[in-house]
């Protein structure tokens, strides 16, 4: 998951939104990664794959 998290920040398609005391982070959705999931979630026009 931290990979995944830190490939997404790097993108700059989230940030961190708060550190709480034990480090722990909260990460919020850019402008960028809002457009992303968007797009992502465009009808293809393909069957869903069962």
């Amino acid at each position: 998951m931290y990979p995944e998290l830190a490939r997404l920040a790097d993108e700059e398609l989230i940030e961190p939104a708060s550190q709480g005391i034990r480090g722990r982070r909260t990460y919020a959705i850019t402008q960028a990664g809002r457009r992303e999931l968007r797009a992502s979630c465009q009808p293809t026009g393909r069957a869903p794959i069962a």
